[in-house]
């Protein structure tokens, strides 16, 4: 099924070949470093998939595949902000939940391909022109996010089309091209953000962090957001009564949605009908023009001294590790002197640098708070409910 998909999408976005040819690209080789790169994507058990092959060792053929399943079925829960009557409350709620879930798809199931230098020293020494490089590069990362975006859209566009018609379906593409431009624009500053407060070596500890809470946030909203609903409450909110909602991205696009669907002449829909247009192109402008080239010179030094930083934080480590703290205290409580007491310590320390080790052990205790705060709401609710008969 992967192989299928990839085909499709390759044909797809090779079609455009003499825009290609125009910037120097040349197909063959850059056929074959998309085919190369796809397959490797497949094999790759990146993000989420590291978290569902945690009692597996090591078929991740389904990667793409395990992506778009999940991807689908978050975008069935973002279905939920149909509940608001109001349409410009529904679709900011629509956009916010879209945009927030696709930033996090790209920080944790993306690093992998836009935090890669291995291009640069297998590719690169090949003769490869620089515009097929960059090409291969760029359409690498457009086939990569549709194959999150398009199933992650698609429950969305879907409700549109059957609650407003072919008209509201149409309008919704367009309007969410223009949020994914600005999520992608925003990822891609905050990438370069971290890189610039911390450390090379520490920047994988960081995305594995994240890549954690956001399983936990997955689980967590299959399993609270259909129980916390109470429709009677939210059916009557109108999100266009808060001045501060202007500060959010996400209600200009709702807005401008609702414009090109209605066409009402509001001050309101047409403000925001111009910032969902303008923001978007200029922070992918901005993105292009400045953040791009001191990304990938953030990733050029990355490279460099990455064994260096890792290597010194190792040894600084190990130097922690060794001296008094919390983690002595503790072994001098649960532990005798001697051998057991040396292996909690080595014990306890790969605990905290393995990363698969993490990858697999902490979600399951974050599902494990999960259940343990479904259980407490059911009783408070149960309880409310009993006193409320009484």
């Amino acid at each position: 099924m992967n192989k299928q998909i990839n085909r499709f999408l390759l044909w797809c976005f090779l079609l455009p070949a003499g825009i290609y040819r125009r910037f120097g690209a040349d197909m063959a080789q850059l056929r074959a470093i998309l085919e190369t790169k796809l397959i490797i994507d497949d094999r790759t058990a990146t993000g989420l998939n590291k978290v569902r092959n945690q009692n597996k060792e090591g078929d991740t053929s389904t990667a793409t595949l395990f992506t778009m399943l999940i991807s689908l079925l978050m975008g069935l829960v973002f279905l939920v902000a149909f509940v608001f009557d109001d349409d410009l409350t529904r679709m900011t709620m629509y956009f916010s939940f879209f945009s927030f879930m696709l930033a996090m798809f790209l920080i944790t199931d993306f690093s992998h391909i836009l935090i890669d230098v291995k291009d640069n020293f297998i590719i690169l020494p090949k003769p490869v022109s620089s515009q097929t490089f960059l090409v291969a590069r760029l359409l690498h990362i457009i086939i990569h996010v549709t194959k999150i975006l398009v199933p992650l859209a698609l429950p969305g566009l879907i409700a549109i089309g059957i609650s407003r018609g072919i008209w509201g379906a149409v309008v919704f593409i367009p309007v969410m091209l223009l949020l994914t431009m600005l999520t992608f624009a925003i990822v891609n500053a905050l990438y370069l953000l971290i890189m610039r407060l911390f450390s090379p070596a520490r920047i994988n500890a960081i995305i594995t962090s994240v890549q954690i809470i956001f399983s936990i946030i997955l689980y967590g909203s299959f399993q609270l957001l259909p129980r916390a609903i109470n429709r009677s409450v939210l059916e009557g909110v109108d999100l266009s009564q808060l001045p501060a909602m202007w500060a959010f991205p996400t209600y200009w696009l709702a807005g401008a949605w609702v414009y090109l669907y209605s066409f009402v002449q509001d001050p309101r829909l047409i403000v925001s009908m111009v910032l969902s247009v303008i923001t978007p192109l200029l922070a992918i402008w901005v993105m292009m023009k400045y953040l791009a080239p001191a990304f990938f010179r953030k990733l050029s030094m990355i490279s460099a001294g990455v064994d260096h930083e890792k290597k010194e934080e190792t040894d600084k480590k190990e130097v922690s590790a060794s001296t008094g703290g919390f983690i002595s205290m503790l072994s001098g409580l649960m532990t005798s002197s001697g051998v057991e007491r040396q292996s909690f310590l080595i014990t306890w320390n790969l605990m905290g640098r393995i990363r698969d080790f993490k990858l697999k052990v902490y979600p399951q205790i974050g599902y494990l708070l999960v259940i343990f705060v479904m259980f407490i709401l059911g009783v408070v609710v149960s309880w409310i409910t009993s006193r409320h008969w009484r």
